[in-house]
């Protein structure tokens, strides 16, 4: 990489709205920077960008990352061409920025760290949030104690509605490789009625060192399931039976458990989710009212809260 007063050589693949607002106009005004080209599936947004920023050269994906004039290349890409272009990049011996997440899977995302450590270049990743000011505060309070131990971290994520003619590769399975978990670069494992090696997967998830989410359809779970490295149960939409959802919480209170595990439940709006949440909630105070009060709680039903304590739940 260029050293001293010699800017740094740098090409972007990739000119959607990652580029537009952060990576170009920030890159185009260093001085340390010598943003040379641009590339994209779609060469005249490439080429409206050049113009806009003065970069000299638009050029399609293959040509700049092998070209010999760049000494470094921003992949701003659909997720599913992370992989394969940040290895070409790499063998062609540029530095690689590429945004999250580094691959669609984790022997992808191995491959490509592999690829670096052969070339002996630079890999990063685009996880800039954990350089805002408020995070860098907040782990000198972590790691002085200020806070005391702390256990477990509750975060939100939000993105906001884009206007567009149709859906885009965000909305594809093939080319975003996954959900907000894939596109935040967060590891998980799954275990569902497909899943062959069980145990493993498990295994994964109890490591300390192993991905901090586990998907896990409870059926598919069966019995015998202990997740002691839990220390948030997420039910992401309410079992019709309420003790089948209470068991699927207890299989984080097994024993070996040393940390306090906190239970969510989150339901959409507006859902068949929400509309059984509300029925059970309404027999549930119909029943304890039923239970509870002595004298002429009977006499005060009417006809249709009469007929729903004897309808099937």
């Amino acid at each position: 990489m260029s050293t001293g007063s010699e800017p740094v050589r740098v090409g972007v693949v990739g000119t959607g709205a990652i580029s537009q607002v952060v990576h170009v106009p920030i890159l185009s005004e260093r001085e340390d920077v010598e943003l040379m080209a641009l590339a994209d599936s779609d060469p005249h947004k490439a080429e409206a960008l050049s113009r806009r920023f003065g970069v000299p050269l638009v050029l399609d994906a293959e040509d700049l990352l092998c070209s010999d004039e760049l000494e470094a290349v921003f992949l701003c890409t659909p997720n599913d061409l992370h992989e394969e272009m940040a290895i070409a990049a790499l063998e062609a011996g540029k530095h690689v920025f590429v945004e999250r997440p580094l691959a669609s899977t984790s022997a992808g995302a191995a491959r490509v760290v592999e690829a670096a450590r052969r070339s002996g270049r630079l890999l990063s990743i685009g996880m800039p949030h954990r350089f805002r000011p408020e995070v860098t505060a907040l782990r000198s309070f972590v790691a002085g104690g200020e806070l005391g131990d702390v256990y477990a971290v509750r975060g939100t994520w939000m993105t906001r509605p884009v206007a567009a003619p149709g859906p885009g590769w965000r909305q594809s399975r093939k080319t975003a490789g996954g959900g907000a978990l894939v596109d935040l670069g967060i590891p998980w494992v799954r275990l569902d009625g497909s899943t062959r090696n069980r145990q493993q997967v498990i295994d994964a998830f109890q490591d300390p060192h192993g991905p901090p989410v586990f998907l896990l359809s409870l059926k598919a779970g069966g019995f015998g399931l202990n997740l002691t490295a839990a220390d948030y149960v997420v039910h992401l939409d309410p079992w019709w039976n309420p003790a089948v959802q209470q068991q699927a919480t207890d299989r984080a209170h097994r024993i070996g458990q040393d940390k306090p595990v906190v239970s969510v439940r989150l339901i959409a709006a507006e859902t068949v989710e929400e509309r059984i949440v509300d029925l059970q909630e309404a027999k549930r105070n119909l029943a304890d009212a039923a239970l509870g009060t002595e004298g002429g709680f009977l006499r005060a039903l009417s006809a249709d809260e009469l007929r729903s304590l004897f309808e099937a739940g």
